[in-house]
């Protein structure tokens, strides 16, 4: 059998309702209720609770969203939802050119792996072409004394001829 303090902690805990209490509790509980008078007093106060609390959780839902306010935001919702389902899919001229443009990009990823690849390579030809003929443009400055000397590239023989 259950010892009365733990029946208070779990009707403080739970409430009234047995059907809340953790399973392996709610037969020795019963038990308990049908023997104790105590524990008939202390489920009682517990009801009397999960009342008030339910009364003050009522009061406080309907000073924070009235029923009117309530009842028109649903009927906003199943309005616009209604309407949503009910329209016809535009078409893809009504939507602008930003969502042609996305539709295209995503109808067209895989045929478009070809071309980012073809511009990828092309890019990357521009800048070795550029390094290259910055590189043979490039004329050091006359060589200096002390650390500055050091950091100077040297020319290339090659290019000097």
């Amino acid at each position: 059998m259950m010892p009365l303090e733990a029946f208070e902690t779990l009707a403080a805990s739970y409430g009234a309702q047995l059907r809340r209490w953790p399973e392996a509790s709610q037969e020795a509980a019963r038990e308990l209720l049908a023997t104790s008078p105590r524990a008939r007093a202390v489920l009682h106060a517990a009801a009397a609770l999960d009342t008030a609390l339910a009364a003050a959780s009522a009061r406080e839902l309907a000073r924070l969203l009235p029923a009117d306010d309530e009842a028109a935001a649903l009927a906003r919702l199943r309005r616009r939802v209604a309407a949503r389902i009910a329209a016809p899919q535009a078409p893809l001229q009504a939507r602008g050119v930003f969502a042609r443009l996305r539709s295209r990009w995503a109808n067209g990823l895989a045929s478009a792996l070809p071309l980012r690849l073809a511009g990828l390579a092309t890019a990357c030809s521009c800048a070795v072409m550029a390094g290259l003929v910055l590189g043979a443009l490039y004329t050091s400055s006359p060589a200096q004394d002390g650390l500055s000397a050091f950091l100077q590239p040297t020319p290339i023989a090659i290019l000097e001829e």
